[in-house]
């Protein structure tokens, strides 16, 4: 009955490593989601950097000078057809888009008009299994 046991907790581990290895994987350090196969999922951890429009300041109710823009990457290179959400955390503004796709450099933009009030405004960009990154304005 042991032996059993046994060769059944070997068979359902041996299982379970085999399908962490072709199924999603959670990297805990991260907090990347990846998706194995097809079917419209990544083959490598997505990532989601700033690549430009953060920091910027302007007149109230008008566009900062510079597009936001994000940079997503598979793996270090470039991910197409990605869609990246924005959404206004902090301040009254707008946003020229509640979502832009990533183009063949894996850049994707957005304009951002400020509030109507001075201050800080926050923006922040997401992408599913990539996380998100803020970016902060000041409106004068």
């Amino acid at each position: 009955m042991r032996s059993l046991r046994v060769l059944v907790f070997v068979a359902l581990s041996l299982g379970a490593l085999a399908a962490a290895g072709c199924g999603v994987q959670d990297d805990l350090i991260t907090g990347n989601a990846t998706s194995g196969g097809g079917g419209g999922g990544s083959n490598g951890n997505l990532s989601l950097a700033i690549a430009g429009g953060s920091g910027q300041t302007g007149t109230v109710g008008n566009f900062v000078g510079d597009s936001l823009a994000v940079k997503v990457t598979t793996n270090g290179a470039a991910a197409e057809g990605v869609t990246v959400n924005w959404t206004v955390i902090l301040g009254d503004g707008s946003l020229s888009a509640s979502n832009s796709t990533t183009n063949s450099l894996g850049l994707a933009k957005v304009r951002y008009a400020l509030g109507a009030f001075p201050g800080r405004n926050t923006v922040r960009a997401s992408v599913t299994g990539a996380g998100s990154v803020d970016f902060t304005e000041t409106a004068q």
